[in-house]
């Protein structure tokens, strides 16, 4: 058995990337990663500079228990090593949280700014569609920014817990809430039957079928548009259904 420093991990995902990447080197029979201690052991046959070199194509680093990394390299693979083994994914996760902040107050500014404090806001975002076409787009900001995050997160727990491709697209079809996708997750892979996650799924979204009923008169002249209007009931369009419509507002422009 073979140990291991790892460098670069910040997250459980990260944990879980980099055991997937040792597990598929030939030879190797165990692997496990440690976050709280940044190590890691792995049992088999294969070399440690295969070992070293999967945990790199990862994006992290990798060097043996006991190395003395201060000695000066001996050849330009070493040094090479030693590079990659400096931690590049802290400052790359501190810029996008910086830049999150930003525009997170810039949105913040134009979508509750002019109401709780009487910020002034350019005339054209008095619409209320211009309004929320600039906060969508500043979303959409973030979420770019955080794409890593949000794409592999999901994907990278499941396929550690030996899901594939296909419960990841059955999850995301059929499980209208993404907090739930996580602790449905956990239920299966805790030996729980789908019947059991179905059930316990179904009691914690049992408001929408409320927040339907409560939309039933509202939504009866909705012609082509009804089946999109009750798909996208969430909890904040229903809140702003719910609020008395505005004297200048279209109701069906409102309601999209």
């Amino acid at each position: 058995m073979e140990k291991y420093n790892v460098t670069g991990m910040s997250c459980a995902a990260c944990q879980a990337h980099v055991e997937k990447a040792v597990r598929g080197v030939p030879g190797v029979t165990q692997c496990n990663v440690s976050l709280l201690t940044n190590s890691m052991t792995v049992e088999g046959s294969a070399s440690g500079e295969e070992i070293i070199l999967a945990v790199e194509r990862a994006g992290y680093g990798a060097v043996k228990m006991g190395e003395n990394r201060n000695a000066r390299p001996a050849s330009e693979k070493l040094r090479e090593q030693e590079e990659a083994l400096k931690d590049t994914e802290t400052p790359k996760m501190i810029r996008r949280l910086k830049s999150s902040i930003v525009v997170l107050l810039v949105l913040m500014y134009f979508s509750m700014g002019h109401m709780m404090f009487g910020f002034p806001v350019p005339f054209f975002l008095e619409n209320h569609v211009c309004m929320g076409i600039l906060q969508m787009l500043l979303s959409l900001i973030v979420l770019v920014i955080n794409r890593k995050f949000f794409i592999q997160g999901f994907g990278v727990l499941l396929q550690d817990r030996g899901y594939g491709f296909f419960w990841a697209f059955l999850m995301s079809l059929s499980i209208y809430a993404g907090s739930l996708q996580y602790a449905s997750l956990d239920l299966i892979s805790g030996g729980a039957s789908l019947i059991t996650t179905a059930l316990m799924t179904l009691m914690i979204n049992a408001r929408h079928f409320f927040y339907g009923l409560s939309m039933l008169d509202r939504y009866q002249d909705a012609g082509k548009e009804k089946p999109y209007l009750i798909f996208s009931l969430t909890d904040e369009t229903y809140s702003l259904m719910c609020a008395p419509l505005p004297e200048e507002a279209d109701p069906r422009r409102f309601r999209l």
